[in-house]
């Protein structure tokens, strides 16, 4: 653990508990720019006094302040914190609307937010961060509805997306109104990227799903679905009909549903510049709902959530849009994870293309069994037989036959308590659909479920988890749960790597939302739409985990320059990870760019002045890694990692590298084990590489060929006994490549630049 941080509205005027604020945390990026980006909800009395926030200046965005400490009374708004590096304070927003009537003149209701996305670049003003939600106000800042009047009030929510540079302006707001005033509607989450032409930035494309209860999309507002861009109806079966994104059953029971904004990116702070490209309802006559998204390419994308039986069902005859055949016409009960792949290439001229969509879990089950997906991250370029990506889909189930249709059982193939989390990696094939290659529960003897799921995107075969443990009634020991998973090609099952639990003595509940939201009355404990909420992960470039939510324990930790806790009631905290094992005596597996357990000098600690410890040569690096539409990078990270204990006698270790290759480039590859250096590492100037072992006392894996494939190394096993202290690094040599080197931190970083054919990978040091 690096950093745990409790962030907290100061009362102005006094300590807490005389209003008892109460701040939530739901979502979190850290996309590579060296910031953390975090947003959540929050209870505050006055957003006119600095500093208000967690120890730091917060202001409105767009909106004018309030101060209603003197009544004393509070308001739910959203919070949008950027952390950035020393010494620079974080940038903070409040987000709210207002609402413009006799009895709340100048006055805001409630706002809850649930994602944030980002797209970085070098200069901030061209960074975009969209945050998602719903607010109960009639009027937010910047929008393109402008006041909506009766169309919001005090009991019905309407989703919102808002667009912010990395300085923190508000560009705008897109505000999704129904037509009644009676429904809801929530976005749930987001994807942003920025689109140049000849290296020219020139506009953001904003990829979104959400949930509403607006029923028919044709007569509300603005979640009316353009008829040219509604996707078809799957074909209709003997027992179900599916609909189409311009299909529903009437208003009342829930949906999701899909879209995207595009809008010039130089279009500045100004309502109205931006364009609906398709805006289609996900949903049938009974509850559904979308809540995790990501993008595979500029024209595809893949959401999940669910559908399930109870409550209020539509009167329509049309089930949810399945392409995999499940008979939904004709079931009694269920509660299905979905996940679905969508095909934007011909919108707006031309309709949505839905590819595939496919369920688990069971059918009118004796007694009812729950699945439910809330998070979905996209490897690109996942090699399955060709260029195939996979996602990976977390959730929470109580089905012991959740992974009957999974081609290669997990880790944990076995349900273990009443509900467990539950990983599964797809393969999305365009001509053939959604295949589920290989799934794990994730959970022990209690109640157990996962909320998100991140991956670095140049790490195609690894990710991480977050979720909770035992969850119960306040006081009773709820955790956070995280950890991370490897998957090795496309015939192996993954495998669980490290796991572990933050907590304290209360309630500690990860990717948490605000008490005021869209679906309130619909309870998370029993697998409807009210939550989990989706994500509360972030990963970064060496693979560092930020996980977030709330928590109602005094012991929750707080290290690392983080702010200690104030209590009483719900605090949002902040939790910084380096995913690496570490052994019974405290020692264990770190990494020479400084992830992991620190290294005892004279060795460390890492990184060492003077060099990066990562991937080398570093100047053959891409800052913001493999993203869709910029330039593939010449050489990707690799990440380097331990599968299982370090410790004597330990079995089936094994050390594993993700894609040590750019691309179908012959790679030669070799591990070399050797021990560490009391000095800095040898340099193969000028092309940058770090070799982190001793000369010539190593030991080195037979040299190997790899082509775009993860790479698997068995270690003896068991593990032999006595202490070792060692490191292992993976060395490549790329014929075919021109690889850029340089040192960043000599008197001239990156230049001239010495084309090389060698790379190496960070090195593990191995510690028991």
């Amino acid at each position: 653990m690096r950093v745990s941080t409790h962030d907290h509205t100061l009362n102005i005027g006094g300590p807490e508990p005389l209003l008892a604020f109460d701040e939530f945390w739901v979502d979190t990026k850290s996309p590579g720019d060296g910031r953390v980006y975090t947003v959540g909800t929050i209870e505050v009395a006055n957003t006119l006094i600095m500093p208000i926030f967690s120890n730091s200046a917060a202001i409105p965005a767009g909106v004018p302040g309030f101060d209603f400490s003197g009544v004393p009374e509070s308001r739910q708004v959203g919070m949008l914190q950027v952390v950035r590096p020393v010494p620079l304070a974080p940038i903070q927003r409040f987000i709210y609307g207002i609402t413009q009537n006799p009895m709340e003149q100048d006055d805001t209701r409630a706002t809850n937010l649930r994602a944030v996305s980002v797209w970085p670049e070098e200069d901030p003003l061209d960074t975009r961060i969209v945050v998602c939600g719903e607010s109960y106000d009639e009027q937010l800042p910047l929008s393109q509805t402008g006041n909506i009047g009766g169309l919001a009030s005090g009991t019905n929510a309407n989703g919102f997306l808002m667009v912010f540079d990395g300085t923190g302006t508000l560009l705008f707001t897109h505000h999704f109104p129904g037509a009644t005033g009676v429904w809801s509607s929530a976005v749930t989450d987001v994807a942003v990227r920025v689109v140049t032409e000849d290296e020219t930035m020139v506009e953001d494309v904003i990829t979104f799903c959400g949930i509403t209860s607006h029923g028919n999309p044709m007569p509300n507002g603005e979640l009316t679905t353009p008829l040219a861009s509604a996707f078809a109806a799957p074909g209709a079966t003997a027992c179900s009909l599916p609909a189409g994104g311009a299909q529903d059953n009437g208003a009342g029971q829930w949906d999701g549903f899909v879209g995207r904004l595009v809008r010039p990116h130089n279009a500045g702070p100004v309502a109205g510049a931006e364009v609906l490209e398709f805006l289609s309802v996900v949903g049938g006559a009974q509850q559904d709902g979308l809540f995790g998204i990501d993008e595979s390419s500029e024209e595809r994308f893949v959401v999940v959530g669910s559908t399930a039986t109870g409550g209020a069902a539509g009167p329509g005859p049309f089930t949810f849009p399945l392409t995999n055949g499940a008979c939904l016409g004709t079931a009694g009960q269920y509660c299905l994870g979905v996940v679905m792949s969508f095909d934007a290439t011909a919108t707006p001229a031309a309709p949505l293309i839905l590819d595939g969509s496919e369920s688990v879990g069971q059918l009118d089950a004796e007694p009812a069994t729950h699945t439910v997906f809330r998070d979905v991250v996209v490897q690109r370029n996942f090699n399955f037989g060709g260029a195939n990506d996979a996602y990976a889909v977390v959730g929470s189930t109580d089905d012991d036959m959740a992974l009957a249709t999974v081609s290669i059982p997990g880790p944990d193939p076995v349900l273990s308590g009443m509900t467990d989390g539950l990983v599964l990696v797809c393969v999305d094939d365009p001509s053939a659909g959604i295949g589920l290659l290989s799934g794990s529960y994730h959970g022990g003897d209690g109640d157990d479920g996962l909320t998100g799921v991140r991956s670095w995107n140049e790490f195609d075969d690894h990710f991480s988890v977050v979720g909770f443990t035992d969850r119960g009634p306040v006081g009773t020991g709820v955790n956070f749960d995280v950890g991370s998973y490897f998957h090795p090609n496309s015939t192996g099952a993954m495998q669980a790597l490290t796991s572990g639990q933050i907590s304290g003595g209360g309630f500690d509940l990860p990717t948490a939302v605000g008490p005021i939201n869209a679906t309130l009355t619909l309870v998370w404990q029993d697998f409807a739409l009210g939550g989990p909420a989706g994500g509360g992960i972030a990963i970064d470039e060496r693979s560092r985990v930020n996980v977030v939510g709330t928590t109602s324990s005094t012991d929750y930790p707080f290290l690392g320059g983080g702010l200690a806790p104030e209590v009483p009631g719900f605090e949002a905290v902040r939790t910084t990870l380096d995913l690496l094992p570490v052994n019974a005596t405290g020692l264990g597996v770190g990494r020479t760019d400084g992830t992991g357990p620190a290294v005892p000098a004279p060795f460390g600690p890492f990184p060492i002045a003077g060099f990066t410890g990562g991937t080398s040569p570093f100047c053959a690096l891409t800052a913001f890694g493999d993203r869709i539409g910029r330039a593939v990078p010449v050489l990707p990270r690799m990440n380097i990692d331990f599968l299982g204990d370090a410790a004597a006698g330990a079995v089936g270790t094994a050390i594993l590298v993700s894609r040590p290759t750019p691309g179908a480039t012959l790679n030669l590859t070799a591990l070399q084990f050797g021990f560490p250096n009391t000095t800095p590492p040898f340099f193969s100037l000028p092309d940058g590489l770090e070799v982190w072992t001793t000369d010539p006392s190593t030991v080195v894996f037979p040299v190997g060929v790899s082509i775009d494939q993860p790479l698997v190394f068995p270690l003896a096993s068991p593990l032999p006994a006595g202490a070792v202290r060692m490191t292992a690094q993976l060395l490549c040599f790329q014929p075919a490549a021109t690889i850029p080197g340089g040192n960043p931190f000599s008197a001239t970083p990156c230049l001239p630049v010495a084309n090389g054919n060698g790379s190496g990978s960070p090195a593990l040091w191995i510690d028991y």
